[in-house]
């Protein structure tokens, strides 16, 4: 059943170039803050295992440098604004748009993103209800704690596991809330008991869905550590050779690393698309043996 679902997915998306334009337009600022904590998360596992020589160092310091040359501070101020409205406003907007767009399919762009914008509210409500139990919260949170050093300490270490082991649950349990929220107009928590309910009526049906879906996930980090590797590595290398200052180069550096952000905001928004559909499609299937 799942192959059959993973196929007819992906048969969809293809005849829908529609989908992954929504997604990439909502999700891109969403994206650009996955890469951040990707970026936070892999530097502070550097700097916990090898020391100071080995991290983003170099690369850190140059764009640091470029800021303070330029005096465009006020410039990232206005860069950051724009990343928390795109991943704390646009986002739910985004994926509310999304499912209605793949509910009518054929229908225009803008009447789902419509939609999306009627069903903010609530979407905000179940992005923030969540944000505690999201992989990405923990793992910051435990970086954090590593880089302070008080990780050894035997009650944060049992708080870490019983967190760690609600989000496993939360994941396991919540995979149909949004739909109920968006297609059966329920309000959150109505959303996530019905969500429980038909996760213990379909079990298997669930469990392979969001392991399939955590397999996914896994590609996309692998795919956004290459898209960010590439332009450090280019830091690294003009650092090393000592022509960081040279004009041309910096082009180039800014040039790729501009590209590898774009690429990386397509692949996601095509994972994004992705994703809907296949939960969506989990859902129906979960539906029918209700």
């Amino acid at each position: 059943m799942i192959k059959k679902t993973i196929a007819s997915s992906i048969k969809t998306l293809l005849s829908n170039p529609k989908l992954i334009r929504i997604a990439f337009l909502t999700t891109f600022w969403h994206t650009v803050y996955r890469l951040y904590l990707i970026i936070y998360f892999l530097n502070t596992l550097l700097i916990s295992r090898y020391e100071s020589w080995v991290q983003f160092s170099d690369a850190i310091f140059y764009i640091f440098n470029k800021i303070q040359e330029f005096d465009i501070i006020g410039l990232i101020i206005g860069f950051i604004i724009v990343i928390v409205i795109g991943n704390f406003l646009i986002y739910p907007i985004g994926e509310a748009s999304i499912v209605y767009y793949i509910q009518n399919q054929g229908k225009k762009m803008a009447s789902a993103i419509t939609k999306g914008i009627k069903k903010f509210f609530l979407m905000f409500e179940y992005n923030g209800l969540w944000f505690a139990f999201w992989l990405y919260t923990i793992t910051t949170i435990t970086l954090r704690l590593l880089m302070m050093g008080i990780l050894d300490n035997i009650i944060l270490k049992i708080i870490i596991i019983f967190w760690f082991i609600i989000v496993l649950f939360a994941t396991f349990f919540r995979p149909y809330t949004k739909y109920y929220i968006l297609i059966k107009d329920l309000k959150v928590f109505d959303a996530i008991k019905k969500s429980m309910y038909l996760t213990m009526q379909n079990p298997g049906l669930t469990i392979k869905g969001v392991l399939f879906e955590m397999l996914l996930f896994v590609r996309f980090i692998i795919n956004a550590l290459i898209v960010v590797g590439i332009p450090t590595a280019l830091i690294y290398l003009a650092v090393f050779f000592n022509i960081i200052d040279n004009a041309r180069v910096e082009q180039i550096i800014w040039i790729v690393a501009g590209l590898m952000l774009l690429l990386v905001a397509y692949i996601n928004a095509i994972l994004e698309s992705f994703f809907n559909l296949y939960r969506y499609k989990i859902f129906e299937k979960a539906q029918e043996n209700e």
